[in-house]
């Protein structure tokens, strides 16, 4: 993606940070593609060995260039961020455990922290999307906020869970047995 392809369309471009595969992410990338919106799709597990950031922070902003299967864009061009459901970022193969799992947070907080400051529409903000899957936190909020809060009980110990259902007025269980 060059300067020319943006200007030629009139639109900025979007990145899309998605498993591959998605199709939610596919179908959104089909109709940006009708609407002749540049498309700059990947991973975050393809960071850093397929993707490459270039970045640079000064009094105005970020600055410089993401690449990923073979599409550049300049960050000051990105005219919005559509994540949805990405993986960590990635470590190179033949790694200890240990090194992977730091090259792998260190990448993901640096892509993710640099984009995710990028001035533009973001959708599903990762910061958002992790903050409304944390459940028990989502509930604790709800109820502080005055909404109804079903009784919920969340656990890893049998006694417990039968416990909950048994006790619990309207609530429907199904025995999970392990095969």
């Amino acid at each position: 993606m060059t300067q020319s392809n943006i200007t030629q369309t009139g639109h900025r471009p979007v990145c899309v940070i998605a498993t591959q595969g998605d199709v939610t992410a596919d179908r959104v990338i089909l109709q940006l593609a009708e609407m002749k919106v540049p498309v700059v799709r990947f991973d975050l597990a393809d960071f850093p060995q397929h993707v490459h950031l270039d970045a640079t922070l000064d009094r105005t902003g970020w600055h410089g260039t993401l690449q990923a299967h073979g599409r550049e864009v300049r960050l000051v061009e990105i005219g919005a961020i559509y994540w949805w459901h990405p993986q960590p970022a990635g470590a190179p193969d033949g790694l200890q455990r240990a090194d992977a799992d730091w090259i792998s947070r260190e990448s993901t907080v640096a892509l993710t922290g640099v984009l995710g400051s990028l001035d533009c529409l973001h959708v599903n903000h990762l910061r958002d999307t992790r903050a409304a899957q944390n459940k028990p936190q989502a509930l604790t909020v709800a109820r502080r906020c005055g909404l109804a809060v079903p009784p919920t009980w969340i656990g890893n110990h049998p006694t417990g869970a039968t416990y909950f259902a048994e006790n619990s007025a309207g609530c429907h269980s199904r025995r999970w047995k392990p095969r």
